[in-house]
């Protein structure tokens, strides 16, 4: 099986051994206002998260 990188997706151990999903922001991102925000438990489901919440960051945050 493949594996799926998403920019700023992480997870993380939860209760009972299921996974939990995070978008974790860049520290300069961090400053800039945006917090960690916790995602759906369901795997396909936090990774459309990520990448709307990706889509909303590009539009907010200027690249260098």
């Amino acid at each position: 099986m493949a594996k799926i990188k998403i920019r700023y997706l992480t997870s993380r151990p939860g209760a009972g051994g299921r996974r939990r999903y995070f978008w974790q922001p860049a520290t300069r991102m961090q400053k800039a206002g945006f917090r960690p925000i916790r995602l759906s438990d369901n795997h396909w489901e936090a990774i459309a998260q990520a990448e709307e919440l990706n889509m909303f960051k590009r539009i907010l945050v200027p690249t260098d």
